[in-house]
């Protein structure tokens, strides 16, 4: 049987929650290699990056409950019934002295498909969905893409960002998100930037411009599941 995307991350997440349990239980270990150790194991697990980090977030805290005053989470209610948790990592998890992240870049073409399968499965006619959704780039312009985004790391290094966009393009060959949610069943309405600009009274960013992003092929998507499925 094969795995959704869903256990997949679940699977690699376990291991780096087994790593977690290592970092808290042992009382005579070398942190700096055990940490050092922590990274490579995420690598190979096929993680982009894994930091760790403590569990001070007093600031971060005070920040957070202000936020939550001011009503910005929005209907994410379980934002404010979590309280200080979300600042508290023990509080959370007992015994928590480290917090690991390992990030994904993105999810491989087969699990993107599944994740997409899973959500039309899961979703009763009428359901709405919105993702952000960029078309394949054509083969011939991939070294131009990644030059693209290269650039505007650059820009962003010069701002104390360090991080490499092209890292997050995905030039193999994979299904477009909305391409192929509009070929089961979903009804879609697709926005690129440019329109979203001019709906919203503002003036259109020359690309051409120094400093100016690229936003020609984003586009935000947005639709309902018809009653018939495909």
């Amino acid at each position: 049987m094969m795995e959704s995307p869903y256990e997949e991350l679940r699977n690699q997440f376990a291991v780096v929650d087994l790593m977690q349990n290592a970092v808290s239980s042992s009382k005579t270990a070398d942190f700096t290699a055990l940490a050092s150790d922590i990274k490579r194991w995420g690598s190979e697990l096929g993680f982009q990056q894994v930091g760790i980090a403590g569990c001070e977030l007093g600031e971060a805290e005070t920040r957070l409950l202000d936020w939550l005053s001011k009503g910005y989470h929005g209907e994410m209610e379980y934002m404010q019934r979590h309280g200080t948790k979300r600042a508290r990592p023990a509080d959370l998890v007992p015994g928590t002295l480290r917090v690991i992240a390992a990030r994904l870049n993105y999810l491989p073409p087969a699990a993107q498909d599944r994740l997409l399968d899973t959500i039309t499965e899961l979703s009763a006619p009428g359901s709405r969905i919105a993702l952000e959704s960029v078309p394949n780039v054509n083969p011939e312009d991939h070294e131009k893409a990644i030059e693209r985004m290269r650039d505007a790391s650059e820009r962003w290094r010069d701002h104390g960002f360090d991080l490499d966009f092209a890292e997050l393009v995905y030039l193999g060959d994979r299904n477009e998100a909305a391409a192929y949610l509009g070929d089961h069943g979903w009804e879609l309405t697709r926005n690129s930037v440019k329109e979203l600009f001019a709906a919203n009274g503002l003036p259109w960013i020359d690309e051409k411009e120094e400093g100016a992003g690229n936003f020609g092929e984003l586009q935000y998507v947005s639709g309902v599941l018809n009653g018939a499925r495909r």
